[in-house]
């Protein structure tokens, strides 16, 4: 399975030591140059999970052009992500902002977030608790709107 990611659901996954969750699920995640310079702060809270990320493969995108016409409207990593996931026929793209799903899915890719990533991981087994892994997250300075959060753990019963 092809899955791309921005640099949300790893930085934040990393934050809460819960990085192999990604590796457990998906097995390999591509990132665009863009994301890579987001994540690969050695300063930053949840660096040495993330360098130590050994499933984490950067990909540079062709498309420059399309990412810079998206970068009119998201920001880079989401723009670069967006163009990687359409050149490598990726199954999967995981986004948190509103703006950059909305556009992904007009290109027709498959959206999930970081809360759709927990989901699936309990789903599958990999975790135990969603909504611990939540309150870690939301600690961690991670939003999510009480109807999202309410929505997902709904989706658990």
């Amino acid at each position: 399975m092809k899955v791309v990611s921005d640099s949300t659901c790893i930085i934040s996954l990393a934050k809460i030591k819960r990085l192999k969750i990604l590796k457990e699920l998906f097995g390999e995640i591509l990132i665009p140059k863009a994301v890579y310079n987001e994540i690969y702060h050695p300063e930053k809270e949840g660096f040495e999970e993330i360098r130590k990320a050994d499933f984490i493969r950067v990909v540079e995108i062709s498309d420059k052009r399309l990412a810079e016409f998206l970068k009119e409207y998201i920001d880079d990593g989401e723009a670069e992500s967006i163009v990687l996931a359409m050149e490598n026929n990726a199954d999967l793209i995981i986004l948190d902002d509103k703006d950059s799903r909305k556009i992904a899915k007009r290109f027709k890719l498959k959206v999930i977030g970081t809360l759709g990533v927990l989901l699936l991981a309990k789903k599958k087994g990999y975790i135990k608790d969603v909504k611990s892994l939540i309150d870690e997250l939301k600690k961690k300075g991670f939003y999510v709107s009480k109807g999202v959060e309410s929505r997902i753990l709904r989706n658990l019963t």
